[in-house]
């Protein structure tokens, strides 16, 4: 009986140590790795869409790979994981800036298909007013990752 209740009691030990080793690099990770983790994220997005645009002079079609090339950078943005709580929050007005960006895209194309000019233009102001604040959260980056 107590050789079968060590088993398993080296069972779990075995368990619990497999696990905690498989989670420890996502918790040991430090927060200038984080911060570096996060800038590559970001410039990895505003690379694409500048790589986009100069592929094709068709509007249209630059548009649609616009709108591919973001929506594929807002899941990946998503889907990154940090631990420190600052970064988390520069990751949620990251996404709340890429969202405003692909969703003015999304604005742009549909005016432009439908011939609505004045719609295209409204689209475009919201798409211009993002810069701004992508600029100023990449400043607030850059002046917390300096300070750890």
């Amino acid at each position: 009986m107590s050789n079968k209740i060590y088993q398993a009691t080296i069972g779990l030990l075995l368990i619990g140590s497999s696990l905690s080793l498989t989670t420890l690099p996502a918790q040991a990770e430090s927060r200038a790795a984080q911060c570096q983790r996060f800038d590559h994220a970001m410039n990895t997005f505003a690379r694409q869409l500048a790589t986009a645009k100069k592929g094709n002079r068709n509007p249209i079609s630059n548009l649609n790979r616009w709108l591919n090339i973001s929506e594929k950078s807002l899941k990946q943005l998503q889907n990154k994981q940090f631990s420190d709580p600052q970064v988390q929050a520069f990751q949620q007005k990251a996404l709340d800036i890429y969202v405003n960006v692909h969703n003015s895209m999304i604005g742009i194309a549909n005016s432009v298909e439908a011939r609505d000019r004045q719609a295209a233009m409204l689209a475009y102001g919201k798409l211009f007013k993002s810069i701004q604040p992508e600029k100023q959260l990449k400043r607030q980056l850059s002046n917390y990752c300096r300070h750890l």
